[in-house]
């Protein structure tokens, strides 16, 4: 064989190698295509339903419920950061029964939150927290009494800053969990009355802000 042909053969050679490694980099380029569209999404949602009690000074909220939507970001397998809102609605009640609560509270939380999911082979369990602040509206309470004529009102508002931490567990992306929240209230007392039996005016103003711990449990689904 001259060289001319060994030439024109090892150039032809050539071109189906060329020819080869440029399918094999298509066939590898849509592999990765492929297993990044299967890939799981980075971005899950938890939408949780639960019930929550508390207590502020003599007034105190019962197993009232309260319902969070939170958008995760997932960092990696097992640690999530995202955001959310909650809405609930309660109403107080006096210890003693001597006063008339003129509206309900409602609040609307926003937060941010975090979760570390600790897997295992029967049930996820996991950590939660939330830091935020809840919108919320002013109630008052009217103080009934019968030695007293005149305004005796106790307002709280819902107002502030609040953090959350919860613990739980998940099975087949049913979440359970229980937790408590510090959120900080405002309470103002607003008293200018008069007692009947002496006709002694009764004039006093109190402000005052409390960290309130609310306890809950819940439930959820992980989507």
């Amino acid at each position: 064989m001259n060289m001319k042909h060994r030439i024109i053969k090892n150039t032809t050679t050539m071109k189906k190698n060329i020819i080869a490694l440029l399918i094999s980099i298509f066939v590898a380029g849509s592999a990765v295509a492929q297993d990044e569209f299967t890939y799981p999404i980075s971005v899950v949602a938890d939408a949780t339903f639960g019930f929550f009690s508390n207590q502020v000074y003599d007034f105190q909220v019962i197993n009232q419920p309260m319902l969070n939507v939170s958008v995760f970001s997932k960092v990696n397998s097992d640690f999530f950061v995202g955001g959310g809102l909650g809405i609930a609605t309660w109403i107080y009640s006096d210890n003693e029964g001597e006063a008339k609560i003129e509206n309900k509270n409602f609040s609307l939380p926003l937060y941010f939150t975090a979760r570390y999911v600790f897997r295992t082979s029967y049930a996820n369990l996991f950590l939660d927290a939330k830091l935020g602040y809840r919108l919320g509206n002013k109630v008052t309470i009217d103080m009934l009494s019968t030695y007293r004529t005149g305004q005796d009102d106790r307002i709280i508002s819902g107002n502030g800053l609040f953090s959350a931490g919860m613990i739980g567990f998940s099975i087949k992306r049913i979440e359970f969990g229980m937790g408590v929240t510090l959120q900080n209230v405002t309470y103002d007392r607003i008293n200018h009355s008069i007692v009947t039996a002496t006709e002694y005016p009764w004039d006093e103003e109190e402000h005052d802000s409390k960290l309130m711990r609310s306890f809950f449990v819940q439930v959820g689904y992980w989507f």
